[in-house]
């Protein structure tokens, strides 16, 4: 091999960025590295000194002539790692190596509740990941469930061979609670988009509150991108005393110090290709609550799972949790049924 070329140029959030970086800091010192990157993200000095960084801007025009400059580049000894979901435009020259971790491309889950934006980016997207995927020689991805969606809609087999960086210094080893009192009963690392499922957590939560049930939560929510969410979440705290926290986006070393702090993860998303998240509560020693849905049991075993759908569930889950017993109506017999109705009518 010559030299490795990493096409990343739609990433610069999310687990999409979470896997990046610490794959370029493996990259660097293996092998010479040209990387294609989203002008949005950031990357620390220290990790960019030994990479060749060509930057793109996140446009239509953009995302042309990164296809174009990746044509251009590689040669018949190299090896193209497209990272972002979509295979190059161009049958090049090298081997191409397909990462997909967007669930939405290789599945025909509906589009309603997505922002108009992101519905029509995704419809782009499905298209091109159609016509185009016969350009990779090889497909990956980070879950069986994915596997059974690629092989399905793309006709395609993959490969299923997720990572993460677990490495760390003695430090992080070491981070403890604040005065080994955890200061939340439960955490939900995600961004605010529809499939995360917010809405649904709160009305869970408003459903324990009318119980007498306060437990805390605490969340990390961009309040500048998902306003009206954060409202909604601002006033169901102000309206049913609710005890939510919304501490914003964290960085990697900070959200690890919020793991420590809460008793468990809670993750309500209705669709997730990896789940990051679940992975780091599992590295935490962190028990998890969650969706009963594939790409839940694909990475972890929940200690309790619910029906993402149903706000009632995703409170019977935690009381089930913190060990509160469900009230149920008595069953009675059918004579005592009709006597009982039959005394109601004579009032």
């Amino acid at each position: 091999m010559n030299k490795l070329i990493i096409h990343a140029s739609n990433i610069h959030e999310g687990g999409g960025k979470t896997l990046l970086l610490p794959l370029l800091k493996s990259a660097k010192d293996l092998v010479p590295v040209i990387v294609f990157l989203d002008k949005r993200l950031y990357i620390s000095n220290d990790l960019s000194n030994n990479l060749n960084k060509v930057y793109v801007n996140s446009t239509l025009l953009g995302r042309f002539f990164v296809e174009y400059k990746l044509y251009k580049l590689a040669k018949k000894n190299d090896i193209v790692l497209c990272f972002g979901n979509l295979p190059p435009i161009f049958r090049l020259k090298s081997k191409v190596v397909l990462y997909v971790q967007n669930r939405y491309l290789v599945s025909n889950e509906p589009l309603n509740s997505l922002f108009m934006k992101m519905r029509i980016r995704v419809l782009l997207e499905r298209f091109w990941l159609s016509m185009c995927n016969k350009n990779a020689n090889r497909i990956i991805v980070q879950s069986d469930s994915m596997k059974r969606l690629v092989l399905r809609t793309l006709k395609r087999k993959a490969d299923v061979i997720p990572f993460f960086d677990v490495s760390s210094d003695e430090n992080e080893k070491n981070i403890e609670a604040n005065d080994h009192q955890k200061k939340y009963d439960f955490i939900y690392v995600a961004s605010g988009e529809p499939q995360k499922n917010h809405f649904n957590l709160i009305e869970a939560w408003k459903i324990l509150a009318k119980e007498g049930i306060f437990p805390s939560l605490c969340l990390t929510l961009s309040n500048r991108k998902y306003s009206s969410l954060a409202k909604f979440i601002k006033d169901s705290c102000a309206n049913y005393d609710l005890k939510i926290e919304n501490v914003a986006e964290k960085k990697q070393e900070e959200l690890k110090l919020l793991y420590k702090n809460s008793n468990a993860l809670i993750y309500p998303s209705t669709l997730e290709s990896f789940g990051l998240p679940l992975i780091e509560a599992k590295l935490a020693d962190l028990p998890i609550i969650a969706s009963e849905l594939d790409y839940v049991r694909d990475v972890v075993d929940p200690v309790e799972t619910f029906d993402p759908t149903s706000a009632v569930s995703i409170s019977r889950a935690v009381k089930r949790f913190i060990k509160i017993n469900e009230k149920h109506n008595p069953i009675i017999s059918s004579e005592k049924f009709l006597m009982d109705l039959i005394q109601t009518l004579k009032k």
